[in-house]
């Protein structure tokens, strides 16, 4: 396929010439405050990635990505998996208009996403009895070998 250059959207190797978020990526529901908190955050992370990635950010609509992706010769689109939310909910379209291209939406699930979704079902405080458990299992061990501790230890 024909590489575009990374200043229109274009990808190289499979890798995306722009970091894109959803030009619109919350509910007009929101107060204006939690809208622009929200924002905020999202503007910041797309700056961040761009900075890390050495790309130019900008914007993309839910409804631009597969006309993009296919237009920039990506192979595939990869997102964090979102399992429920209005996050959730926008990428279905999103997922059906690539595969109407021929391209795959992979939803990545970190590890400790598959462990703790499962018993986040009541709150905190009813997951709170697992993380002791959940950070022995999750946690890397420390250099010494140990585990490491999981709680609070006495002086």
């Amino acid at each position: 396929m024909r590489n575009r250059s990374a200043s229109r959207g274009g990808c190289r190797d499979r890798r995306p010439g722009r970091i894109r978020h959803p030009r619109r990526p919350f509910p007009r529901r929101l107060r204006p405050a939690v809208a622009a908190w929200v924002e905020a955050a999202l503007a910041d992370g797309l700056d961040r990635a761009g900075r890390h990635f050495a790309l130019a950010p900008c914007r993309l609509a839910p409804a631009e990505v597969a006309g993009w992706a296919a237009a920039s010769g990506c192979a595939a689109v990869v997102t964090p998996w979102s399992p429920v939310g209005w996050t959730a909910e926008a990428l279905g379209p999103v997922e059906a208009a690539l595969a109407a291209r021929g391209l795959p939406l992979l939803r990545l699930r970190r590890p400790w996403d598959s462990a703790c979704w499962p018993l986040a079902t009541r709150g905190f405080f009813a997951f709170r009895k697992h993380i002791p458990r959940l950070l022995q299992e999750l946690l890397p061990p420390s250099p010494g070998g140990a585990a490491p501790a999981a709680g609070p230890t006495a002086a």
